[in-house]
């Protein structure tokens, strides 16, 4: 009931035009004191608001329009690359470079890197060194599928 009532208040201290449609209200108020402070206040607002009204309508100074339209297409006629102009944009374009190339030099510089030496051909194959897990002899198993493997994958 009491936010029904709130969201009346506006149209309630509009003025004597709408009291007669909002009875509800002025009774709810006459009743409910957290209300009527809320009403209170708003009024009070009102009236300073009031306050600072000015006394008479203020024009603007002669030629203000013709002055911003003036702006306006001074604006609009600038070309795109004046935009590089802009000492704050030349700022920010500087900085985000830096911290783009500061980025991708870190991570050139942290990147894990595979050797360089390849096994693309039987040359590199036996230049490279076996572990000594690989070494043939020390596991029959493996020994013996690493013969099938060769002997199966054989070529003419």
């Amino acid at each position: 009931m009491h936010e029904e009532i709130r969201n009346q208040l506006e149209e309630y201290l509009e003025g004597p035009a709408n009291r007669s449609s909002l009875e509800r209200v002025r009774r709810h108020l006459e009743r409910c004191e957290s209300c009527r402070q809320q009403a209170e206040q708003m009024r009070q607002q009102a009236e300073l608001l009031r306050s600072l009204r000015a006394e008479e309508e203020l024009a603007p100074l002669p030629g203000f329009y013709a002055r911003v339209l003036a702006r306006v297409e001074a604006q609009r006629r600038l070309p795109v690359l004046a935009a590089f102009l802009d000492p704050g944009f030349g700022r920010r374009l500087i900085f985000a470079s830096l911290a783009a190339a500061i980025g991708f030099g870190s991570y050139l510089i942290y990147a894990e890197r595979k050797p360089a030496l390849e096994l693309a051909g039987p040359v590199g194959f036996l230049a490279a060194q076996a572990s000594p897990g690989e070494q043939v002899g020390g596991d029959p198993e493996r020994d013996r599928q690493t013969m099938l493997l060769a002997v199966a994958s054989y070529q003419e």
